[in-house]
């Protein structure tokens, strides 16, 4: 696991499922400001309320994020290392139901980097708004990569006979990290 995430996360932040990022700001200890004003201003502003806000990344991807001592951590993380504890390397959370800005402990799962890119909707780019499929003159092609490699799954006459092909076999190929599942 990254050494950024090595921090006890639980001191300052408390996961709560009514909260929109999952987590609120815990009350903090007068230790940790050099004046009792900044104490008693921080606590009255912060203190039981949504800790994050929603970033969207170049390519479009949301996800609540925090700053937190003048770095900025993704929320899902934090909800994971604070509820179920440390991420092995080579583990990512995964949003089970492809909705990024879900952070709710029953939505959030350890993932491979390669398992999570399966996990993932369209892209933005596809005009039919359907994974795996695309047109190719007055017909429809399907294909889906396993293992990196492009498996074509034959040409069909209507977008929903290549939709259920691509289903059929993501289910087959992907399993539970199929986002058609």
């Amino acid at each position: 696991m990254n050494d950024k995430y090595d921090i006890d996360f639980g001191r300052y932040l408390e996961y709560r499922e009514d909260s929109p990022s999952g987590l609120v700001w815990k009350e903090r200890s007068s230790k940790e400001f050099k004046l009792w004003r900044s104490y008693l201003s921080w606590n009255r502003r912060f203190s039981g309320t949504t800790a994050g806000s929603i970033s969207i990344n170049p390519h479009g991807y949301k996800s609540w994020r925090i700053r937190l001592n003048g770095i900025t951590y993704i929320c899902s993380r934090i909800i994971y290392l604070i509820m179920i504890g440390p991420i092995p390397d080579g583990y990512e959370v995964d949003h089970e139901d492809v909705n990024s800005l879900n952070n709710k402990i029953e939505n959030l799962r350890l993932a491979t980097t390669s398992q999570n890119n399966l996990n993932k909707n369209h892209y933005a780019s596809n005009d039919l708004k359907s994974k795996g499929v695309w047109r190719v003159g007055n017909k429809f092609r399907s294909a889906i990569s396993i293992n990196g490699v492009k498996r074509n799954l034959g040409n069909f006459d209507t977008l929903e006979l290549a939709e259920q092909a691509y289903t059929n076999a993501s289910i087959s190929y992907h399993g539970e990290y199929s986002p058609l599942k």
